[in-house]
């Protein structure tokens, strides 16, 4: 047997690669559809997580500004207003 048709492939040989073709372009599909879906949720976190970070800040100036003293200068009070 020559060198040829030792490397020849068989039709049942081809079906063979064309099904683990087919098995692995799905796990790809699939494997993206997975990668889009944890990034969005990341994400979301993220925002989730800058927005209660965000929050407590406003909370904290809402709060100075309510407990300001009266002898605090005028333009300190200003200041929590304009932030």
């Amino acid at each position: 047997m020559d060198e040829k048709q030792q490397n020849a492939k068989t039709p049942k040989d081809i079906r063979h690669g064309e099904e683990k073709l087919e098995r692995l372009q799905a796990a790809l599909e699939n494997s993206e559809k997975e990668f889009k879906i944890r990034e969005r949720e990341a994400f979301r976190r993220g925002i989730e997580r800058a927005v209660r970070e965000i929050s407590t800040v406003f909370d904290d100036f809402e709060r100075s500004l309510a407990n300001t003293p009266p002898e605090v200068p005028e333009a300190y009070h200003t200041g929590l207003v304009v932030l």
